[in-house]
């Protein structure tokens, strides 16, 4: 033995405890002694010594050896524990035995002390093995049990033996309502037989299986899980039962394929965006030629009537665009002073189109209602969303109620509605006659991605985008719901308490015109350059057209700055728009800029600061906005 072991002697003749020492060099290497006679001192010596090894005399003046070991086994019992003495009874014998004694030895036989040292030192050794070997399957089985996997055991038949918490938690069965059972209780039905197959055929031939496999949970709903199946084998190499890890993976894939369906959704919106600016540079053109030849042209022409259904058309196709913008969320959000009635009017039509000839539209607007100020195409948003989601919800058939009116809210009402403001509001009421919703799902319909439709059927997005706007423009929104009694949204928005309807410009005013103020013209389309140059020139204001941002700094250096407004687009190569100006408006202090874009890129909402025509945009419509820019 190469350790230095330190052995404690409780010995009240010196002459014993010499004659023990010289026995234990016949089998130990190394070892330290100390000899002790009290009670006191053996309690001492057990903790400043700290023995590897105790003999103990049965019979001391004032102490025994039964005390010392009970003494001993308190302190450490795994301290090899030797009775030497020179007589002792066999019922004395017996009870320290019983008391923890590795074993006793009688003076007269200490030849018997070295192989009783050896035994008690290898006992130590088994005990302390024992105690490693539990204190692992200990840590062992409180992993298994703690572990947030779920966790089954079975025999070699898969009969279940056991289970632990986080399985009852996924599965919804007691551990007392599964043991015994085989695992195909959770089949879901969803797998092919040649799984299985495949699954029985790997474990059978010692091998771990690994998969996904859908299962059905108590309360019949299913889940999916990625599981490993390893067997486990004893001494001899036979399988004697297999473990089952599983990991439950059906959000981590819910959200994989959200982030799919978003990725998608984000691709389509790029493409929607940058067809819609393309197409928004053509209407123009020909929204912008059509007004031009209509007002060169009488109304009883022969060709009045071709180029007003040209302009009608572009107009119609500008309506189509503002949907892929809208789609896209590229659509520039500028708010206005609108009657609801008119705004609902304007998108009737494709509302129509939307839910089918099945469905009966009702619309009831009120008279007289009160003003509020957000952006129109928002208003859009909002009704083609909700009215999409009324129209799966009736499958084939049914009745879409809209309507329009005026309310005021007080504290009565605003004390049992979150977020509610006393106020005037102009309610906004879709009902629907469809198959409903429960407490459950009313409470997520707004969240972004929940969606009850099939995947690819819908991106979860359309009703967390009403909210958005609705709290964007500080309203209300409360929806009411109950399976098979259908659904109904009100919204509340704001009244406008500034200027009134009467204070809007009216369309049928004569066409504003320019004073000779002179425009510093910037667009990379040149035909929409010169379309614009045709227009400015024609309402009396005098034109710098430049093709590029490049041309327009040139131009601006070469007049020395003098010209009274920038007009650019927004999005164009090298430099922007908004770079431009603010380049422009650096070098020369004071003018005035009128930024113009079919898709914004950049930012989705426009600074109040900032003046903007959305393109395709009427003779009228730039012309009053230029003469807004030049009063401010």
């Amino acid at each position: 033995m190469s350790k230095e072991l330190r052995v404690l002697i409780l010995e009240d003749v010196p002459s014993d405890a010499e004659l023990a020492q010289r026995e234990l060099k016949t089998v130990l290497e190394k070892f330290t002694v100390e000899v002790v006679e009290t009670e006191e001192d053996f309690l001492n010596s057990l903790k400043a010594f700290n023995p590897d090894l105790i003999l103990s005399d049965y019979q001391l003046p004032s102490f025994n050896g039964l005390s010392a070991l009970l003494l001993a086994r308190g302190y450490n019992s795994f301290i090899p524990f030797i009775i030497l003495t020179g007589s002792i009874n066999e019922d004395t014998a017996v009870e320290c035995m019983k008391a923890g004694a590795d074993d006793y030895v009688i003076k007269d036989r200490i030849k018997r002390l070295a192989p009783a040292v050896l035994n008690a030192i290898q006992k130590k050794k088994m005990k302390l093995a024992q105690r490693n070997a539990e204190m692992v399957n200990m840590r062992l089985s409180t992993a298994v049990h703690q572990s947030g996997e779920a966790i089954i055991i079975t025999d070699t038949q898969g009969k279940i033996e056991y289970v632990n918490p986080a399985f009852e938690h996924i599965t919804g069965y007691s551990s007392t309502e599964i043991l015994g059972k085989n695992p195909r209780i959770l089949k879901s039905g969803k797998q092919n037989q040649s799984l299985y197959e495949e699954l029985w055929n790997t474990v059978l031939s010692g091998r771990i299986w690994h998969g996904k496999i859908v299962d059905r949970a108590k309360d019949g709903s299913l889940y999916k899980e990625k599981i490993s199946i390893s067997p486990v084998f004893n001494t001899l190499g036979c399988i004697t039962n297999y473990v089952a890890v599983m990991h439950d993976i059906t959000k981590e894939e819910r959200l994989e394929q959200q982030f799919q369906q978003a990725q998608k959704m984000e691709s389509i919106g790029l493409l929607a965006g940058g067809v819609a600016h393309d197409l928004n540079n053509m209407l123009t053109i020909i929204n912008g030629y059509s007004e031009h030849a209509l007002s060169s042209l009488a109304s009883t022409d022969k060709w009045y009537e071709e180029f007003r259904e040209i302009n009608n058309a572009g107009y119609r196709s500008a309506n189509m665009t503002r949907q892929l913008l809208t789609f896209s969320r590229k659509q520039p959000i500028e708010p206005r002073l609108l009657d609801l009635n008119n705004t609902i009017n304007d998108i009737l039509k494709m509302l129509y189109r939307l839910i089918g000839e099945e469905i009966k539209l009702i619309w009831t607007p009120r008279a007289n209602l009160w003003p509020i100020y957000m952006d129109p195409i928002q208003i859009d948003q909002i009704l083609m969303n909700i009215c999409i989601n009324a129209r799966d919800a009736m499958a084939d058939n049914g009745n879409l109620i809209i309507r329009a009116e005026n309310v005021t809210l007080d504290e009565v009402y605003c004390q049992a509605h979150a977020y509610a403001k006393p106020g005037s509001y102009v309610m906004l009421t879709i009902s629907d006659d469809g198959c409903g919703m429960d407490e459950e799902m009313l409470l997520k319909i707004f969240d972004p991605f929940f969606t009850t439709k099939a995947v690819g059927e819908g991106t979860g997005l359309g009703l967390a985008v009403v909210y958005g706007i609705v709290k964007q423009n500080e309203g209300l929104i409360h929806t009411y719901s109950k399976p098979g009694l259908g659904t109904t949204f009100k919204i509340y928005f704001p009244r406008h308490n500034g200027a009134d309807f009467e204070d809007q410009v009216d369309r049928e005013m004569e066409l504003p015109s320019g004073n000779g103020e002179i425009i510093l013209l910037v667009d990379d389309e040149i035909a929409i350059l010169r379309l614009m140059q045709v227009m400015l020139e024609s309402m009396g204001y005098g034109v710098i057209a430049a093709n590029t941002p490049q041309d327009a700094l040139r131009l601006a250096k070469e007049q020395n700055g003098k010209f009274d407004l920038l007009m650019t687009d927004i999005v164009m190569p090298w430099l922007n728009g908004r770079e431009l100006a603010k380049q422009l408006q650096t070098i020369y202090p004071g003018i005035k800029v009128l930024l113009m874009s079919g898709v914004m890129a950049y930012r989705g909402v426009f600074d109040k600061e900032e003046n903007f025509i959305r393109k395709p945009f009427s003779h009228f419509d730039l012309a009053v906005k230029l003469k807004e820019v030049f009063k401010s």
